[in-house]
């Protein structure tokens, strides 16, 4: 992609102001979920038998604070509307799906069962990853929307 801007939209607008919201989001429901963990590893829940499981939800707890600051530089380099943002994204995507993908495993490896609702969220994820990384990729508004 280059610098350069082409005739055509400009700005968050458009199908643009959905990854505005979720980069917005995204944060702010991940926060939440850290402060559960967090809650559930202090409060003594997980005696020894469950040491599996202690170890699950502190792994979980690791990759979703390191997520949660790698989404909180991507909400600000959207902002700041800098021209590396697209190629970001697609990362940001993948590692969504990936992410999504590897604590589905990591619970049914300490449950022996997949979680219910993890096939559903895998699957989004990959989809929302090809749909938007796409968009990202050949858009452009956001070629025009990221040049600084």
């Amino acid at each position: 992609m280059t610098d350069v801007a082409v005739d055509g939209p400009k700005g968050i607008g458009g199908w643009l102001v959905l990854p505005a919201i979720g980069v917005v989001l995204v944060p702010l429901l991940l926060i939440p979920t850290v402060a559960d963990n967090i809650g559930v590893l202090r409060g003594g829940e997980l005696t020894p038998e469950w040491s599996a499981l202690r170890t699950a939800v502190i792994g979980q707890t690791a990759l979703l604070v390191a997520f949660l600051a790698f989404a909180l530089l991507i909400a600000m380099f959207f902002f700041m509307k800098r021209a590396f943002v697209p190629r970001l994204m697609v990362a940001y995507l993948i590692a969504t799906w990936a992410l999504s993908l590897v604590l589905a495993g990591w619970t049914s490896s300490v449950l022996g069962a997949w979680p219910a609702d993890s096939a559903v969220s895998i699957a989004a994820a990959g989809v929302s990853s090809l749909v938007w990384g796409r968009y990202f990729l050949v858009s452009r508004r956001v070629r025009n929307t990221f040049v600084t």
